[in-house]
């Protein structure tokens, strides 16, 4: 089981808002098993002058990588669904570097 640490920073944080991260996090557990922590900060961007824009950003700790996403949102649910995805994208190429296929290896020992 992985260990979600959520920090907010000029942005109140419902329950469902906690639940609906953890939810999406917590999933990403089906493409690494491997997975030690994920950190998510979300903090009102300054820069911005029209509206509310969030950032979103995430840290995860896997062995001997660590990955990050960043993203400028207004819609809360939209960043954390972009966040995910290219978590997972990131999981899944950490996943084959890691324990490369059989195809990958004989492809790598032909090479040299």
């Amino acid at each position: 089981m992985m260990n979600v640490q959520l920090l907010s920073k000029d942005i109140p944080l419902s329950e469902s808002m906690h639940k609906y991260i953890d939810e999406k996090i917590a999933g990403l557990e089906k493409y690494c098993k491997d997975i030690i922590k994920a950190q998510v900060d979300i903090t009102r961007d300054h820069h911005h002058q029209k509206g509310d824009v969030m950032r979103v950003e995430v840290n995860m700790s896997v062995p001997k990588k660590n990955l990050r996403v960043v993203i400028f949102s207004h819609d809360f649910r939209g960043a954390v669904d972009k966040i995910r995805g290219r978590l997972a994208r990131q999981l899944k190429e950490y996943k084959r570097k890691v324990n490369p296929s059989f195809k990958e290896r004989a492809r790598n020992k032909s090479r040299y």
